[in-house]
């Protein structure tokens, strides 16, 4: 099976006002720039307004893990039916190998038959 693992590092995560501390909120609202959507607990503090579409950094890891897990068990299932189709072409082409060799040892046996 192919193992899936988040590119960035949890620790190399920074908030939107550069503190040096852990990632606890994200904003997913798509109108907000990207640097602006990691927020710690400090930010959470000092946050002005309202924000309605914010989820905790955990729900959001492991909602992008459960998605990362779908592609790769689609991939797997792909890739199987790939083989599955390859091993289905190659007993065809034995069967065609074969029944050439049969024809071509006919077309011999009856060649000499006739010489």
């Amino acid at each position: 099976m192919i193992k899936q693992k988040m590119i960035e590092k949890e620790e190399d995560l920074v908030c939107s006002m550069n503190h040096k501390l852990p990632i606890y909120m994200v904003v997913c609202d798509k109108t907000i720039d990207k640097k602006k959507r990691l927020l710690c607990n400090l930010c959470m503090d000092n946050l002005e307004t309202n924000l309605n579409n914010v989820m905790s950094f955990k729900k959001v890891a492991q909602l992008i893990e459960e998605n990362q897990k779908k592609k790769v068990e689609q991939m797997e299932q792909d890739i199987m039916m790939n083989i599955n189709q390859i091993y289905e072409l190659q007993k065809t082409f034995d069967q065609l190998k074969s029944y050439i060799i049969q024809q071509l040892d006919q077309f011999i046996s009856n060649t000499n038959e006739m010489g």
